[in-house]
């Protein structure tokens, strides 16, 4: 065979050295071509997938086969309906009549506030000298109303934004 190409030189650079070797077969001649393999089979879990020609495609067409078959055996309910039955016996699960009142924590009690006491800050006072010495007294009011009719919206948007932040930090 023939060396390769000796290249160019880059700015102040010099070229590069020919290669040795035997440049190559050039093929059998039977006029197959990469992407002339077969597929069949897979349609469902009874029959597995028969492939013919790239072993990465065929390797990647049966892994997906066996991935999909997989799943489907473990999330049918029905299959595992008498495990998920016998899992949830004993008396550990039985509701027990005429049992004392459960303690319901002061965070859950309906009268109380999540968001911390309702109660707002006392009017900002000011008095000027100038003109008479009047007073005038800014009031939170509107403002501690307006907070108070959006704070379930912002602890929904707070709940939803946490959810998906750790449900994208666990995707990996």
């Amino acid at each position: 065979g023939t060396g390769g190409d000796g290249g160019t030189g880059g700015t102040g650079g010099t070229g590069g050295t020919g290669g040795t070797g035997d440049g190559g077969t050039g093929g059998d001649g039977d006029g197959e071509d990469e992407g002339e393999g077969k597929y069949s089979g897979g349609a469902d879990c009874e029959t597995a997938p028969e492939c013919s020609g790239d072993a990465i495609q065929c390797g990647i067409v049966d892994q997906q086969w066996r991935m999909r078959c997989d799943f489907e055996k473990a999330y049918d309910y029905e299959a595992h309906k008498g495990d998920i039955e016998g899992l949830l016996q004993g008396d550990e699960f039985n509701l027990i009549e005429g049992a004392e009142a459960i303690e319901v924590p002061s965070f859950l009690d309906m009268h109380a506030r999540w968001l911390g006491s309702s109660s707002c800050p006392p009017d900002e006072t000011m008095t000027l000298r100038l003109g008479g010495g009047r007073t005038f007294a800014l009031s939170y009011e509107p403002l501690c109303q307006a907070a108070s009719s959006i704070s379930p919206l912002l602890v929904i948007i707070a709940t939803v934004l946490a959810t998906l932040y750790i449900g994208r930090g666990s995707e990996g």
